[in-house]
């Protein structure tokens, strides 16, 4: 048995507010009894550590827990069964966050991820096999068209130079190494 997971969407990217909808693509090669399926959607704020930083956020991270954005359970199918061959499992819901917390953009950093997930549950009942789970990320862009155009409206023009002279932060060697070049650039 096999589920996967299709979004309405290729690019798997919403907007907070969007549907997000899609299908569940069952196959079987065989009648499959389950105790239910169930789609739950997670998102969270991670702080990760590592040898680099741990100084750093060491005094955090003995109480920062990851910081739950999204998080709600939709039934898709009550027990029963699923026929052999392909069955497709509609699923919707509306993109929002939990009560007192705001959507991020999806990131994937060095120090901080921001990561929704979709996951899919169908239990197997007591003498159906182990349960199947099946997990998936999607994406979050906030819509910024406002702030793009605050920031155009309000644009300075800006001129600056690029030497091999004007580099700060590198050694002599690698200056001494790098290109003869002269961007000049005037906006």
């Amino acid at each position: 048995m096999s589920i996967e997971v299709k979004f309405n969407r290729l690019d798997k990217t919403y907007n907070p507010g969007d549907r997000v909808s899609g299908v569940l693509v069952a196959t079987c090669e065989e009648a499959t009894k389950h105790a239910g399926i169930t789609l739950n959607v997670t998102g969270f704020v991670t702080l990760i550590l590592s040898a680099r930083n741990m100084g750093l956020y060491e005094a955090f991270s003995s109480n920062m827990k990851p910081l739950q954005l999204v998080n709600y359970t939709i039934p898709i199918a009550p027990a029963g069964k699923l026929p052999a061959g392909t069955s497709e499992l509609p699923f919707e819901f509306i993109l929002k966050p939990v009560t007192g917390q705001q959507l991020h953009d999806t990131y994937h950093g060095v120090y901080v991820n921001v990561r929704y997930h979709l996951t899919v549950d169908m239990a197997q009942g007591m003498f159906g096999g182990p349960p199947v789970q099946i997990k998936r990320e999607f994406y979050v862009q906030l819509k910024r068209e406002d702030e793009i155009d605050g920031l155009l409206k309000t644009a300075k023009s800006l001129a600056f130079t690029l030497t091999p002279a004007s580099l700060q932060n590198v050694r002599e060697t690698a200056r001494k190494k790098s290109p003869r070049i002269f961007i000049y650039w005037s906006y």
